[in-house]
């Protein structure tokens, strides 16, 4: 019995050597590096991955180590068109903090180090740890907390439209849409002009939907695929929507980190869109579909049964991404700094909407592209005259569309986002 624990012992000792030896074949010097993308870098917000970050790693030199966390996109990814532009700076880490720079002690492991600690920013109080090699690094940011929770632990959805008592317009819509201009523009039936236009085309049906059957308007598709927009106590605003693809369709929720926000005041806070998350949400609700299905929350399947249609569909498809990608051109730099949202009370629930500041200068430059473009004028005329109520003021919209161009450049105010009520 004697002999067999002297034995165990020294197996157990000469384990022990053996463990400090492997963990001294990974304690060596690591060399200053970027990490980034899915090889390199695995990034979590409160556990909830997050994407298109870099961390800049500067070795200790008779100091703790320096990470510095920031994020670019590459707008080539968008569009052939933008290549050979410099990537753009994207929102960081945190919301609010376009860059993050902190130093940490780095420890021993088997074969990596750690690090870990805690810090705060202007806008909220977050922990970290993970794990770096000369390989791969892993930064977890955990108890991620807004310091001010005005909007926090909110759930709404898009507010039902509603007509009027008399049948002609609505008391209420999901969109929120304000447009002034100085230079006013009269449509008969109309009393606010270009405004009044803008709420009609968003209630028309002019989507094609179910092969081609039948069509829905913007409100309706809003209404249909947007069910819950929350916004959390960590600055994450997770939407549940209607997700099509591979032949089937089911409410699913967008990556946490894609939406983020901090409050600025009681009435306003700032919004970041992650440009990456937003590239992959646009990829993953394009494949193909059942046309019964529209291909994403907001268009109906390009490839509708009847032939003489796809074309132009296809043409319509373009140059909306076309819109897209110049509209997210126009807002880069206001990504890293956030957008800024107005939060308005409203009789049943909030308005949330990008108002002048950003919009006037977005919206001037936008439309006189969109007005520029010949392919959309001919879309949009094939549009009125396949429309029973559209063609009733074809005049007044030819009208219209000439004097845009003065209407806008005298633009004072717009505001364009959506109505939100309490989910229920």
């Amino acid at each position: 019995m004697k002999h067999i624990s002297i034995a165990g012992v020294f197996a157990a000792t000469l384990c022990l050597f053996a463990a400090c030896d492997k963990e001294k074949d990974y304690d060596a010097p690591l060399e200053g590096k970027t990490y980034t993308g899915f090889t390199e870098l695995s990034m979590t917000y409160n556990e909830s991955p997050m994407s298109g970050k870099s961390v800049t790693f500067t070795p200790p030199s008779g100091a703790p180590a320096t990470f510095k966390v920031d994020s670019r996109f590459d707008l080539s990814q968008l569009s052939e068109s933008l290549k050979g532009i410099p990537p753009i700076q994207a929102p960081g880490p945190l919301p609010g903090t376009p860059e993050l720079t902190f130093t940490a002690n780095l420890y021993t492991a088997p074969d990596h180090y750690t690090f870990s600690g805690s810090g705060e920013t202007e806008y909220v109080t977050y922990s970290y740890d993970g794990t770096v090699n000369k390989d791969k690094m892993s930064l977890n940011f955990t108890g991620v907390k807004l310091k001010d929770l005005t909007f926090a632990n909110k759930v709404f959805a898009p507010a039902p439209a509603v007509k009027n008592a008399n049948g002609i317009g609505y008391s209420q819509l999901p969109f929120h849409i304000v447009w002034e201009s100085d230079v006013p523009v009269q449509i008969p039936g109309l009393t606010d002009g270009v405004e009044d236009l803008m709420k009609l085309f968003v209630t028309l049906p002019m989507i094609p939907a179910y092969n081609g059957t039948a069509e829905m308007s913007l409100v309706q598709v809003i209404e249909n695929a947007i069910k819950t927009i929350g916004l959390r106590d960590d600055g994450c605003i997770p939407v549940t929507y209607l997700q099509t693809a591979d032949g089937s369709a089911q409410f699913t929720m967008t990556p946490m980190c894609f939406l983020q926000y901090v409050p600025t005041s009681a009435g306003s806070l700032r919004l970041f869109v992650n440009p990456t998350d937003l590239l992959t949400l646009v990829l993953l609700n394009n494949t193909n579909c059942d046309p019964n299905i529209p291909e994403n929350p907001f268009g109906a399947h390009a490839a509708k049964a009847a032939a003489d249609n796809t074309d132009a569909n296809a043409q319509l498809k373009e140059i909306a991404m076309e819109i897209a990608v110049s509209s997210l051109v126009k807002l880069a730099p206001m990504l890293a700094t956030g957008i800024p949202v107005t939060v308005a009370p409203t009789s049943n629930g909030v308005a949330m909407y990008i108002g002048s500041e950003a919009m006037l200068p977005l919206m001037k430059e936008l439309m006189t592209s969109i007005l520029s473009n010949q392919k959309l004028k001919t879309l949009l005329m094939q549009t009125i005259m396949g429309n029973p109520q559209l063609v009733q003021m074809l005049p007044q919209l030819q009208k219209v569309m000439q004097m845009l161009p003065e209407f806008i450049a005298a633009s004072t105010r717009i505001e364009l986002g959506l109505n939100l009520v309490p989910y229920k």
